[in-house]
């Protein structure tokens, strides 16, 4: 799984490419900053891209856990702030906070048109959406997830890469 991710990220990837680092799974009130493995493991994937790849990498996560998330992705060595810091510092990535409510679906059409990424990578990153629930979650759990769908409107070309964690692997056969 791990080979075929980075096969095709090496295949479609170029320098300056935007890539969308989704991450920051856990909502409250069980994890009310989020979750802990998913972070630092999206800042490593951020550094990687932009050494070996020269991308552009885009991180988003929700409100309640933004700030741990970008903390992380400095942890990682990768300076993470709004457009203007962004910009402004080379081998940087932007961070964006993903909405709450009504105006989501606008939000994710914009953000892909604006950006657009040749990749997403979604690490460790549970949430409903039109669909399905995640699996990775108890039905306790389930009944306080916001109702997210970043992926439901992507139409555009771009290939996804999904990231399970090591206990969803683990169940894996």
């Amino acid at each position: 799984m791990t080979y075929l991710a980075a096969s095709s990220l090496l295949d479609r990837i170029r320098p300056g490419d935007a890539v969308l680092v989704i991450t920051g799974a856990g909502t409250p009130p069980f994890m009310p900053k989020g979750e802990t493995d998913g972070p630092p493991g999206a800042g490593v994937l951020a550094r990687a891209m932009i050494i070996a790849l020269g991308t552009r990498p885009v991180v988003i996560a929700e409100p309640h856990c933004l700030e741990p998330v970008v903390a992380a992705i400095e942890a990682a060595g990768v300076v993470c702030g709004d457009e203007q810091r962004s910009q402004t510092l080379g081998n940087s990535a932007l961070a964006l906070q993903f909405p709450y409510g009504p105006n989501t679906r606008g939000w994710v059409s914009e953000t892909v048109e604006k950006y657009r990424p040749r990749a997403m990578i979604f690490v460790e990153k549970c949430g409903s959406n039109e669909q399905v629930y995640s699996t990775s979650w108890s039905a306790r759990q389930k009944a306080t997830m916001l109702p997210l769908t970043p992926t439901t409107l992507l139409t555009k070309p771009c290939r996804g890469v999904f990231l399970p964690s090591a206990s969803e692997m683990a169940g894996m056969r």
